[in-house]
C-alpha cells in the first residue's frame, strides 16, 4: 500500500503534519502537500503524481482541498509561486491590463464567482480520475 497526500500547509508545514504522521506510520507514501498551496497547485500535483506512479487500487490517495481563494502560479524558471488568500492585502484599486481586457481595478481581476467555478471544475476533475483509479480515497 502508498500513501500519497495532498494539500495546503494543513498537510506540509515546518512541523511535521497528520500526512507526516500518517507515511510515517505506514511505512510508505509521500507528501506532496506545499505550505501556502491553493487548488491549482494541488490539482497540477495530483496529476503529476499519477503520471508517475500511476495510481490503483492499493494506493491510498489523501486530498485535502483548501479554500478557493487562492492564486497559484507555475513560473518557468522560478517553479511554483504560492501566494496562499489573495484578499489578505494583496489587491489594490488600480486598474489591471491583462491580455487585451482592462480590468477596473485587481478585485475584478480576482472574481470570487470564477474562483469559485474554477475550484469546483478541478475538485470534480480529481474525483473522477481517482475513481477511474480504483485507488481508496479521503
Amino acid at each position: 500500500m502508498r500513501v500519497f497526500t495532498f494539500g495546503c500547509s494543513l498537510t506540509q508545514f515546518f512541523y511535521p503534519t497528520w500526512a507526516d504522521l500518517l507515511i510515517k506510520q505506514t511505512g510508505t507514501g509521500q507528501n506532496w502537500g506545499r505550505l501556502g498551496a491553493g487548488n491549482q497547485y494541488i490539482f497540477t500535483r495530483i496529476w503529476e503524481a499519477d503520471s508517475i506512479y500511476h495510481f490503483n487500487k492499493d494506493d491510498v490517495v489523501i486530498v485535502q482541498f483548501t479554500g478557493m481563494f487562492r492564486d497559484d502560479r507555475f513560473i518557468e524558471g522560478h517553479g511554483w509561486h504560492l501566494a496562499g488568500g489573495i484578499y489578505r492585502g494583496q489587491l489594490h484599486d488600480e486598474p489591471l491590463d491583462l491580455n487585451a481586457f482592462q480590468y477596473k481595478n485587481q478585485y475584478q481581476w480576482a472574481d470570487a464567482i470564477h474562483m469559485t467555478m474554477r475550484d469546483c471544475a478541478m475538485i470534480s476533475s480529481i474525483k473522477t480520475m481517482l475513481k477511474q483509479r480504483a485507488c481508496k480515497t479521503i
